[in-house]
């Protein structure tokens, strides 16, 4: 257990409540990562932004970007740790975070505007195999994967 002690990104206040090491890790990635998109995006930035989608449900887009008065970007962060799932669990998970960024992507289309999607994961998964699978079930939703920890990637350019 972790105490959190930074403040919260959706409420502003600062959450003092013990948590799991996963979750408070998993905050902290995404802590960083919206920084990072707020530095070095350019248009306007929002972090979780609320949104209800076509079928009522509500969410909240990690980073949503207003690119220009036609294109917004919607980007999703995960801290899925690929290698550590089981294996049946793989199929689901991918399909599971492909809805929720449709959602997203349907939600803002709604709003007249076109729609770059792309999710960040903070683990490459270390089986080619598995990448390739997960990589090709995005695609063919027209989702771009950002894998934070690739190697090759640094500083302004890991997110």
């Amino acid at each position: 257990m972790t105490k959190c002690t930074k403040p919260s990104a959706r409420t502003g206040s600062t959450d003092t409540r013990s948590q799991p090491r996963q979750l408070a890790d998993g905050k902290g990635f995404h802590d960083e990562l919206q920084e990072d998109f707020i530095r070095t995006s350019e248009g306007r930035v929002t972090r979780e932004r609320p949104i209800r989608s076509t079928s009522g449900k509500t969410g909240r887009i990690d980073i949503h970007v207003a690119v220009d008065e036609e294109l917004d970007s919607v980007v999703e962060f995960k801290r899925s740790d690929w290698d550590r799932m089981a294996p049946h669990r793989v199929g689901p998970n991918i399909r599971r975070y492909v809805r929720q960024v449709w959602r997203y992507i349907e939600a803002v289309m709604e709003e007249g505007k076109d729609v770059s999607p792309g999710i960040v994961f903070a683990h490459m998964p270390k089986d080619a195999g598995l990448k390739r699978r997960i990589e090709e079930a995005f695609e063919e939703e027209c989702i771009t994967i950002v894998w934070a920890d690739e190697e090759g990637r640094t500083g302004d350019d890991a997110c």
